[in-house]
């Protein structure tokens, strides 16, 4: 039976989504920490609690990360036709490891400079021990080294997803995208209760790569569907889809309100929420504006890691110790927003320019194990 064409539009906008999509989480995530650690005042309720709705609401975007490399690692093995485990596993160490490494080194080494520098305006210290949790990938078991990078709880995650990926992609080959989902979403919520039942925090800091295996399989499953059926995008991008992500959202609040637990079993609303909703956003933003935003998004995407990677320690060591002295005055909110965009742009610069150093070393590591 031969699939439905997909009209133009919707067919180049396939290939893009996913880059758009980053583009816009990374945004997101890089607003949310700036606002998160920034402590800030205003004599109107009404900007104060504006501004802290705008950090809860990019803060969510994170979540689109999960789903786009499950997306992402699935579609590329699939149109891969002598896909490497080998290879793969190399090219993981050095897109994502080495730059990790290289950048979790250089922050250890601005707190320490900072503190020694500046200790009344940065008192917190790290030990040895922290780095080296860091380094391992054992942050999330070291709470004494959360305070180092605390947005880096997301990286023994995604590793952790990444060495599940071979055992997903074998199961979704031969049982099936429902198998996958039914087992992903046992192994999700059934983690996520006994290490509650046992005392374990399952806060984003303590994180396991199990809480979050329910969005990265989606992703998989999203991926697998729309290789094989690339018409079913169209689907996604109806107002019908997005009404529904709205509600699983709104659904998702209500559940933490509603539930003591409801914030440790609320992300799976969350993530079909903001995935729904963000993709219609980023269509309607290619309609809008077809050149300059794909262009902005796309480059905002090539570097998104790298931002990642590097926008946490730029506030907590270079920007907060600038703009919030201790015993000073904390900053207004909306001056706090209206500064958010510039540090985005700083953020990428840098990030834009450490690229090819980044490369660099990467390749020397591929040099070495040649």
């Amino acid at each position: 039976m031969l699939l439905k064409p997909l009209p133009r539009a919707v067919e180049e906008f396939q290939l893009i989504w996913p880059d758009l999509l980053r583009g816009l989480a990374i945004i997101c995530v890089v607003v949310h920490h700036w606002i998160l650690f920034n402590p800030h005042q205003s004599s109107s309720r009404f900007f104060y609690h504006g501004v802290e709705f705008i950090e809860t609401i990019a803060g969510t975007a994170v979540h689109l990360f999960f789903i786009l490399s499950g997306y992402g690692l699935t579609t590329s093995y699939l149109k891969s036709k002598d896909f490497s485990w080998k290879g793969w596993i190399e090219r993981r160490i050095r897109k994502i490891l080495v730059p990790y490494w290289v950048i979790v080194f250089v922050t250890f080494l601005l707190a320490d400079t900072v503190h020694r520098l500046f200790p009344l305006e940065s008192t917190a210290s790290f030990s040895y021990g922290s780095l080296f949790s860091y380094l391992t990938l054992a942050r999330n078991f070291y709470s004494p080294g959360w305070g180092l990078n605390s947005t880096l709880w997301f990286m023994p995650v995604i590793v952790g997803l990444y060495l599940l990926f071979p055992f997903l992609m074998l199961m979704l080959k031969n049982l099936g995208v429902l198998v996958l989902l039914g087992v992903s979403l046992f192994v999700t919520y059934g983690s996520i209760t006994l290490c509650l039942w046992n005392g374990y925090e399952v806060s984003h800091q303590a994180a396991l790569p199990f809480f979050f295996l329910v969005e990265f399989a989606l992703g998989m499953a999203l991926g697998h569907v729309l290789f094989s059926r690339p018409a079913c995008l169209e689907r996604l991008l109806s107002w019908k889809y997005f009404v529904l992500g709205v509600s699983c959202y709104f659904a998702s609040w209500i559940l933490t309100r509603a539930w003591e637990h409801g914030s440790d079993f609320n992300d799976l609303l969350t993530v079909i929420g903001v995935f729904l909703v963000a993709i219609r956003i980023s269509r309607l933003i290619c309609q809008s504006f077809p050149q300059k935003s794909v262009r902005v998004l796309q480059l905002l995407s090539r570097h998104s890691y790298l931002m990642y990677l590097i926008h946490g320690p730029l506030i907590l060591y270079i920007f907060r110790p600038l703009f919030q002295p201790p015993g000073g005055e904390s900053m207004d909110s909306l001056t706090l927003v209206m500064l958010a965009g510039p540090f985005c742009f700083v953020v990428y610069g840098i990030a834009w320019a450490a690229s090819p150093v980044m490369d660099s070393i990467g390749n020397r590591y591929k040099g070495v194990r040649r």
